[in-house]
């Protein structure tokens, strides 16, 4: 009984320790903090945003959230544009994304192409296509029908939805071309191949 009496004694002080300590720093009133900033400058939504050089653009297609500014949005993106495709020589699309400091070349065969993204393995069935998984070709994809190549770092899940492979380090999307008012700019890519037979002549 006596060990209970000192418990109930101990519990009753530190209530009224807690009920002073609450009206005090109820009575307590902090001065008013006035926090100024100023805004980024959004790029606009065009088609014309690139940054100097033309090699990358300012946009990128987020998915739910649309078509936003990279610099504003808080995920990392990086848009090539078709000027990098041309600049670069690329044949393939993982020559594209393989210009990301964050990526790098894993293709074994001809018959596939596959990168790894901040270490994680992804391949050509994880490719969105305009923000859609399950359109873009499966194994082996050109350039010369994509305008642009948007690479996201990191989890892509809640923009894009669970990519086909389950690839976790990110989300490349293909961005398709289209025709421009008033544009005739044809662009051809010639590869030229020398097959020697058994009479080691050229052909």
């Amino acid at each position: 009984m006596k060990k209970q009496q000192q418990y109930r004694n101990w519990l009753c002080a530190a209530l009224l320790v807690s009920l002073l300590f609450t009206g005090y720093a109820a009575e307590y009133q902090l001065d008013d903090i006035v926090v100024t900033g100023v805004r980024v400058h959004e790029a606009l939504i065009s088609e014309h945003n690139e940054v100097p050089g033309g090699q990358v653009a300012r946009t990128a297609d987020y998915g739910v959230l649309g078509n936003r500014d990279t610099m504003t949005t808080p995920f990392n993106a990086t848009t090539f544009t078709d000027k990098t495709i041309t600049d670069i020589q690329a044949s393939n699309i993982t020559d594209v994304i393989a210009m990301d400091a964050s990526t790098n070349n894993q293709t074994l065969s001809g018959a596939s192409q596959a990168w790894a993204i901040r270490g994680f393995r992804a391949q050509q069935q994880d490719i969105s296509f305009n923000g859609l998984h399950g359109i873009a070709p499966r194994f082996y994809t050109g350039v010369e029908g994509i305008e642009r190549v948007e690479v996201l770092k990191g989890a892509s899940a809640l923009l894009y939805g669970m990519s086909p492979n389950g690839s976790v380090g990110g989300n490349a999307n293909y961005v398709p071309k289209r025709a421009k008012q008033g544009e005739t700019k044809i662009l051809l890519n010639l590869l030229m191949v020398t097959v020697s037979n058994s009479d080691n002549k050229s052909i």
